[in-house]
């Protein structure tokens, strides 16, 4: 009974992460006319099985942010895994904050983690590069109006919370 139970959690949390694998995100970075704040958002896909997309019911999410660009960079949103759970993470270029989510294995669908989102640097913000530690535990962020990274701790709900020293210089300098 207990090598089926063993086995049962095994397939379980396999399962878990082929259906992260089915699933693809966008940040939009949504940048409205001068007359509106531009509302940040991030799109949800399923990826179907001829490699077409098929949006998720309730996509798009609102970040709770401003965007600023219109342009969907890959490094402005990251993924990270704690476990069987899937934290998704998305700057908000106008406003300076980092979005998080956590994601439904099972239908992809996203629902904005409590106190979300989480500050960055503040507005004016700027273009921001987002990437988690290996082992899910850490996310870094930088923009590059600055010199610094900055570092979160990822807690177990995933939450944001910057670490002790946080940020640290890069040794970079800003072109004028």
């Amino acid at each position: 009974m207990k090598c089926f139970s063993l086995v049962c959690v095994a397939l379980l949390l396999t399962s878990a992460a082929v259906a992260q694998n089915q699933f693809v995100y966008s940040n939009n970075n949504v940048s409205t006319g001068t007359n509106q704040k531009p509302v940040n958002t991030v799109s949800a896909f399923k990826i179907d099985a001829d490699g077409s997309l098929t949006q998720i019911k309730g996509s798009p999410y609102a970040t709770g942010g401003t965007g600023g660009g219109s342009n969907i960079d890959p490094e402005e949103i990251a993924i990270a895994t704690q476990g069987t759970a899937n934290f998704l993470y998305a700057a908000n270029d106008g406003s300076g904050t980092i979005s998080a989510y956590a994601i439904n294995p099972v239908g992809g669908s996203l629902a904005r983690v409590h106190g979300s989102p989480f500050l960055a640097d503040g507005a004016p913000g700027g273009d921001y590069s987002l990437a988690v530690s290996p082992n899910g535990k850490f996310l870094f962020a930088t923009a590059e109006t600055t010199t610094v990274i900055h570092i979160y701790s990822i807690a177990s709900n995933g939450a944001l919370s910057e670490i002790a020293g946080s940020p640290f210089p890069t040794g970079a300098t800003l072109k004028d």
